[in-house]
């Protein structure tokens, strides 16, 4: 399976870099593939983040209406990372979480 995440990026699992149907992170242009914690500059004015930040955020721009089957396929390459705004909240359950 494979989701055309921008003009330079797919995430497959049809790359032999993907094992067990774990997705990378594939630049188009290189073949490079990235596991979700790579770093990866995907665009200079992006800067370097972990690939799964990357997905992400490319997911957020360009893809945030995507099928059930592209959201697990998503989902086994690693889960949304807390925005800033949503970090406050996210901290206090893991606390609430770790506590129980």
């Amino acid at each position: 399976m494979m989701i055309q995440l921008a003009p330079s990026w797919i995430l497959t699992t049809d790359h032999s870099a993907s094992s067990y149907g774990i997705p990378v992170l594939v630049n188009r242009h290189t073949q490079n593939a990235y596991g979700s914690g790579d770093i990866v500059e995907p665009y200079p004015s992006w800067g370097m983040m972990p690939a799964l930040q990357a997905v992400h955020r490319m997911i957020r721009i360009s893809k945030p209406d995507l099928d059930a089957d592209k959201r697990k396929l998503i989902d086994r390459f690693g889960p949304a990372i807390p925005s800033d705004a949503d970090r406050e909240d996210w901290e206090n359950r893991l606390k609430d979480d770790l506590a129980e």
